[in-house]
């Protein structure tokens, strides 16, 4: 979190924390004395332990004051005002332009409303979303047009023209009286100017809209601590504090330090509870306060937000103007790059395979590429889409449901990468970089399946591919700027190939699993008696006669020789015997052929010979 001097708390920030999850109901706050609740011996002589009390109060009410808050779709996602110059964030959510300035230079860069940390491609390049602000010109002008003079109010009131502020705020006002950041704003002005009951009055408005917002206790603390009414000022205090805790917010006012809090509680503590009163007066007065506390909270427990923006009619709208720039359809799952551009996510995601520009502007998206498969679709453009034209989104989500189930393969059809040799139970790590290839994994990825076939290529170059060949299962992958990825996959199961087709430039093909045949009682004795002896003549081989350049490439393309396992019955055999066919000196259509066999004596036979040969 950021820090924040005291100085600057009574600046009309825009920028606010989020509330808590939902949780307990009211009726859990049990009334509890001090003693119970905070759990300290009284009987001291001498002044309450201020530091201590808080050191209690504020996480036993930070358990007990658990809240729901529903923002709304259509405002900003961090201070829930109108989107001014709306940014939209790979996270989904969207920022006005003056919440997301504050988000690039708060320290920890994370999204207000789900934690996700801001990616480095929007760090330099966040450009308005014009989309998403002729959708928020269209439908909420006059929030606009109050939220410009607002503005103009923050600047007056920054360089301490409090009169001007008030002015513009009250102009504010008059066209939107809704808004929660306006009242608070309009609450600290009077308290500079020294009018307590306006200032309270403000902070109160601003409390019916926001009542688990922070700044609105904050508002209403200050307001009382000016009328000299310390114990509502410090119930408050110190319920701003618990939603500030609660907070995921990044900078500006929900980022008060625990040092600033601490001095400002304790202070009023010790003029609420004072030295020179008896023990058991201030005893009887602590128990007094933290029952109003409990009483306070009870009750916020109950309110709830009031929404200022609802979707107006679609009379106003034409859908041709939410329309994907790539397929010419309805917006489907839209997505906003860095350059401010919106397209459906599988139509990006197409055309950066071919292309690392936007397809608008051809502004460079090779940072996004690295994060693009983390981006979700825009929320206030799905519930913009979804609210205006919810027959023609039904309709468009069909569609695309339909155009998925052709994408994806039959039983028999498999997605086959034709590159290399892979082997059960060993690794594959791949490097994917031809659009085609890049288009295969994305759509095994986004099935689930998460598994594609590798062959080699015929040996006779006539364009076809081996006859045998390895299923692999994408474990991890890595994603670079330039539209490249890594891709980290095992192979799992054999297979033979029985026909092979075509599917956006790639191959598929019908598959046949391959397993090994069940040894009969001879051959269980014979690999008992073999397998220990090829075993070992390997190990010696790899600790002895192998280069040590050349076994650190091994092991850091396969690994380290697994250890010696003598189970002989499975679909395909010990995973030592396959590292074997991968590191020793065979060529390709030798190991196709190996890759074939569904006798395990026969595989382990033939190792057996090309050790003897080298040994």
């Amino acid at each position: 979190m950021l820090t924040m001097s005291p100085s600057t708390q009574e600046m009309p920030s825009e920028w606010v924390p989020s509330a808590g999850p939902s949780g307990k109901s009211a009726s859990t706050m049990a009334r509890k004395s001090v003693q119970d609740v905070l759990k300290l011996d009284l009987n001291k002589a001498g002044a309450l332990p201020s530091k201590e009390l808080l050191n209690l109060m504020i996480p036993t009410l930070d358990e007990l004051l658990e809240v729901k808050i529903s923002n709304s779709a259509y405002s900003c996602d961090n201070c829930e005002s109108v989107l001014l110059r709306p940014v939209g964030l790979t996270c989904g959510h969207t920022y006005c332009d003056k919440c997301y300035r504050a988000l690039l230079k708060a320290k920890e860069k994370q999204c207000s409303s789900c934690g996700s940390v801001l990616p480095s491609c929007f760090l330099r390049e966040g450009k308005i979303s014009l989309v998403i602000a002729s959708i928020v010109e269209k439908a909420w002008p006059k929030h606009l047009e109050a939220a410009e003079h607002r503005i103009l109010g923050n600047d007056r009131f920054t360089i301490g023209k409090m009169v001007e502020a008030l002015r513009e705020y009250k102009s504010a006002e008059q066209i939107v009286s809704c808004d929660p950041l306006l009242l608070s704003n309009m609450s600290a002005v009077y308290l500079k100017l020294g009018d307590v009951t306006k200032g309270l009055k403000k902070a109160t408005e601003c409390q019916r809209l926001r009542p688990h917002w922070a700044k609105t206790y904050y508002r209403l603390g200050a307001a009382h601590e000016a009328d000299g009414a310390l114990k509502e000022a410090f119930r408050n205090y110190l319920l701003c504090r618990v939603f500030e805790l609660k907070s995921s917010s990044l900078c500006g006012f929900g980022n008060t330090t625990s040092d600033y809090w601490e001095d400002k509680l304790c202070d009023l503590l010790q003029r609420i509870l004072p030295e020179d009163l008896p023990k058991e007066q201030n005893k009887k007065c602590a128990e007094e306060l933290w029952g109003e506390c409990l009483s306070m909270a009870d009750k916020i427990q109950g309110m709830e937000s009031i929404q200022c923006f609802s979707l107006p009619d679609s009379s106003n709208f034409d859908s041709a103007d939410m329309d994907c720039p790539i397929c010419q359809r309805l917006l489907h799952c839209p997505v906003v790059t860095p350059c401010g551009h919106v397209f459906c996510k599988p139509c990006l995601g197409r055309s950066l395979d071919h292309d690392s520009r936007c397809p608008m502007c051809k502004a460079s998206l090779a940072r996004f590429l690295a994060v693009r498969a983390h981006t979700n679709a825009n929320l206030f453009l799905t519930s913009v889409v979804e609210g205006l034209f919810p027959k023609k989104a039904e309709e468009r989500a069909k569609a695309h449901a339909e155009e998925e189930l052709q994408h994806i393969l039959s039983p028999k059809e498999t997605p086959i990468f034709i590159c290399t040799i892979a082997f059960p139970f060993l690794p594959c790590p791949l490097h994917i970089f031809e659009p085609r290839y890049r288009l295969m994994v994305r759509r095994c990825l986004e099935s689930g399946s998460r598994q594609f076939g590798m062959c080699l290529p015929s040996a006779d170059g006539a364009g076809g591919i081996a006859q045998y060949g390895t299923m692999l299962e994408v474990r991890d992958i890595q994603y670079f700027p330039d539209g490249r990825f890594l891709v980290d996959t095992i192979g799992i199961k054999r297979f033979r190939v029985l026909s092979t087709g075509q599917r956006d430039g790639y191959c598929t093909g019908s598959v046949d699993n391959l397993t090994d045949e069940l040894p009969t009682p001879e051959e269980l004795e014979n690999l008992k008696v073999l397998a220990p002896d090829v075993y070992r003549r390997a190990k010696e081989w790899c600790t002895g006669s192998l280069p040590y350049p050349a076994k650190r490439r091994i092991e850091a393309n396969f690994g380290p020789m697994p250890e010696y396992d003598s189970t002989f019955v499975g679909d395909h055999g010990p995973s030592w015997l396959w590292w074997l066919v991968a590191v020793l000196p065979l060529d390709h259509s030798t190991q196709v052929v190996v890759l074939g066999l569904t006798s395990l004596l026969e595989r382990m036979r033939a190792v057996d010979r090309v050790l003897r040969r080298m040994g």
